[in-house]
């Protein structure tokens, strides 16, 4: 068949579930969709689509880094859809963009060992699972995971150069012959004269690049470790050069993204690492990955075992899947074939994440992780995909290699999968399977199965009847993460009715109540949707002191730091009785209650005031000094917050310190009325500037250290790779071609 029909079918396949909310104009509404990447979307394409860089985002936390962030994909080139398409068009695409990402490098991968049938099978299968559509909600992670099977092929293409690529390759590190496509790889092609076609360097250090500006930090280090580890694993000493170079270059591309981020790290709740209970939570128990083969239909028949973590809902990947990875594995041990290094290859990196995942239910995977400095990230579960890539990787061999299995080994098979048949039956009822979908196409792809196994040698188009079945079965077992709503959203109840230069406080105990009742709290990053300042954040990376000073104003708690920090309202899952608040608001579970008297973002202090120094003491870490009764000599208003700078207007009597309680970092400088000053911080933490008696503007602008060095770098970096392609692309046609002149004489 035709690699050009295997794609589009394989892209039709894998790409039904986006369908109905595209043609509905409907959005995702799940979990981390309404409260982080929806709102975080939002923010950066309204800023961007005003012709601003959001370098930082005011509403949140008393302000942040917001750039600087990965997730906010600015410099992701996929991203770019939600300048020209229509919000909830673009959401939708871009979510499936990756999965069809997804899709085709699987094929292409497993296409390195298996035919077509098998690898068109694993891949619907992999981009359709449990693990790879429960991330659809964290973005970040299905943009930098998409990546994952071109950049294995990629590592495995950089270190196959043939005795007569190294000829042609004047420069090893940098060397390419024309031809290389994915065609060629599908089809098992040469380059033209008979030379095999060597990837470009551009190829490996850009899909590096790519793992990191999707969005993951975490990931992108795990796939840059599989590319080192197969690059030193296939070309020994040449390889260190490999991933020198690769990773040196896919580093340089990123510097746009990365130099930012690292500067965000620095001084932050990650430097250091987070204490075991934090970076450990959602780990993922060992006997849970049992669940990638029962599927959630079953659930509800007597509940079978239930998942030790919530980061991944469904870990589901097929029966059949699962299936035929065993069948894999247990062909290379019993009978050692030409497929026993790749599945021994992938068995072990199954292991390995297995033990990664596990987390705290697995004292090595603890210590692995800490030795690695992994302790900087959270949520050990999210490597599950990368485990659904490996079994998917044994599916394939194992679909592959059913005409190759022995008579003891395919009787043993049919006695398995008509046990598995009976499991279903009973766990179901004769009668109630044909009212239930998911039990019909369950069964359905067990039968296949079955009749692929008796069949010898079996037929192409049973396994891709298989492929069309299982993936059918796991998009049904996917529906509850496939919720959507009318794009604009509803805005919570309460955005109705608070006044926006007052700061909303949300109160742990709110994660307590459903979904609908979070989101009428303004839970995340919600609050962006309606311009309301939170003072929380649902940032991954959150400056430390400041993260410390407003741990303690809400939770000692301290309302004179409160009302400094102008929270207006306090909401909670329960009723509060306390002097300093009122009720204001409630809506269901929800209760919203007013801060008595709590100030003005902008506030103005004498100078040499001895409430200024009270102040300033008060707002030092682990201060006992109180501001209680303190009011400040003048008031002024917030013009305009912008995504790098902040406009106020005060007007005072006399020499004074003007405060705005917005965070301070490196980047921020001031102006009043138009002349350069001098900035200041109050507390080590809150900007600040000194000002003369009368009317002033002022104007604090921000710009990232070392952010225009990134995108020189980035840029120079990305010339650099494109022309030394176009180079050796001529240069390698050019030789080519003098070996079939000479060979014509």
């Amino acid at each position: 068949m035709k690699a050009r029909v295997l794609y589009t079918a394989l892209l039709v396949l894998v790409l039904v579930p986006f369908f109905p909310p595209l043609v509905r104009g409907e959005i995702f509404t799940l979990r981390d969709h309404t409260g982080y990447f929806i709102p975080l979307r939002h923010y950066t394409t309204q800023h961007l689509l005003a012709g601003e860089l959001p370098f930082w985002n005011s509403l949140n936390a008393g302000g942040e880094k917001w750039l600087a962030n990965p997730q906010t994909a600015v410099f992701y080139p996929p991203a770019l859809l939600f300048l020209v398409l229509p919000f909830a068009a673009a959401y939708v695409i871009y979510l499936a963009l990756h999965v069809g990402v997804l899709s085709v490098g699987a094929f292409v991968l497993f296409r390195r060992w298996v035919d077509e049938a098998p690898a068109f099978f694993a891949a619907a299968a992999l981009a359709l699972s449990g693990p790879v559509m429960s991330i659809l909600d964290v973005s970040n992670n299905l943009g930098t995971f998409a990546w994952f099977p071109l950049v294995i092929w990629a590592a495995l293409r950089r270190s196959e150069k043939s005795d007569d690529t190294r000829a042609i390759d004047s420069q090893p590190s940098l060397g390419m012959t024309s031809g290389s496509s994915l065609d060629n790889e599908l089809s098992g092609h040469s380059a033209p004269g008979g030379v095999r076609a060597t990837l470009p360097i551009a190829v490996p250090a850009a899909l590096l690049a790519m793992l990191f500006l999707g969005g993951e930090p975490f990931l992108a280090g795990a796939g840059g470790a599989i590319y080192s580890a197969i690059a030193l694993g296939r070309r020994r000493l040449a390889g260190i050069r490999e991933i020198i170079t690769v990773g040196s270059l896919g580093a340089l591309l990123s510097m746009v993204q990365l130099i930012p981020f690292i500067e965000m790290l620095m001084g932050s709740d990650r430097d250091g690492g987070f204490g075991r209970e934090l970076a450990f939570r959602e780990s993922l128990a060992p006997i849970d990955w049992t669940l990638l083969s029962l599927s959630p239909a079953l659930f509800g028949r007597g509940g079978l075992i239930a998942s030790s973590q919530d980061y991944i809902p469904i870990l589901y990947i097929g029966t059949a899947v699962v299936f035929l990875a065993i069948l894999a594995v247990g062909q290379a041990t019993l009978r050692p074939g030409a497929h026993r290094r790749t599945t021994l290859a992938w068995s072990a990196l199954l292991v390995f994440v297995a033990i990664l995942a596990a987390g705290s239910h697995l004292g090595a995977g603890v210590r692995i992780l800490e030795a690695l400095g992994m302790n900087v990230s959270r949520y050990p579960a999210r490597l599950l995909p990368l485990g659904a890539l490996s079994v998917c990787a044994l599916a394939a061999i194992g679909a592959h290699s059913l005409r190759e299995i022995s008579s003891r080994v395919r009787a043993g098979s049919v006695l398995v999968m008509t046990g598995m048949i009976g499991v279903v039956i009973f766990a179901y009822g004769p009668l109630e399977i044909p009212a239930s979908p998911e039990a019909v196409f369950l069964l359905v792809a067990q039968c296949v199965l079955l009749v692929m196994i008796l069949i010898r040698p079996h037929q192409k188009g049973l396994v891709y009847v298989l492929a069309a079945v299982v993936a059918v079965d796991l998009m049904v077992a996917a529906r509850p993460l496939l919720g959507t709503s009318p794009y604009p959203l509803e805005p919570p109840a309460i955005a109705k009715v608070l006044d926006s230069s007052k700061k909303i406080a949300r109160l742990p105990d709110l994660e307590q109540l459903s979904r609908e009742a979070r989101y009428d709290s303004m839970p995340g990053y919600a609050n962006l949707l309606s311009g309301i300042h939170s003072f929380s954040t649902a940032a991954p990376v959150s400056d430390r002191d400041a993260l410390r000073f407003h741990e303690e104003a809400l939770f000692t708690p301290r309302p004179d730091l409160l009302r400094f920090l102008s929270v207006g309202y306090i909401i909670a899952a329960r009723p509060i009785s306390s002097p300093d608040i009122a009720p204001y608001f409630a809506s269901g579970s929800m209760h919203a209650y007013a801060l008595v008297d709590s100030w003005p973002m902008v506030t103005g202090w004498r100078v040499n005031s001895p409430k200024l120094n009270q102040l300033d003491a008060a707002l030092r870490e682990e201060s006992t000094v109180s501001i209680a009764g303190v009011r400040p000599d003048f008031a002024g208003h917030v013009e305009k917050f912008g995504s790098d700078h902040a406009v106020v207007r005060i007007t005072t009597d006399a020499p004074a310190v003007v405060v705005l309680n917005q965070l301070d970092a490196r980047g921020w400088s001031v102006r009043v009325n138009g002349e350069i000053a001098g900035g200041l911080t109050v507390g080590n933490l809150f900007r600040a500037v000194r000002v003369p008696a009368g009317d002033h503007i002022v104007q604090w602008s921000y710009r990232p250290p070392y952010f225009f060095a990134g995108v020189v770098i980035s840029l120079l970096t990305a010339m650099f790779l494109v022309a030394i392609t176009i180079h050796l692309s001529r240069s390698a046609r050019g030789v080519v071609g003098l070996r079939n002149r000479r060979a014509r004489h």
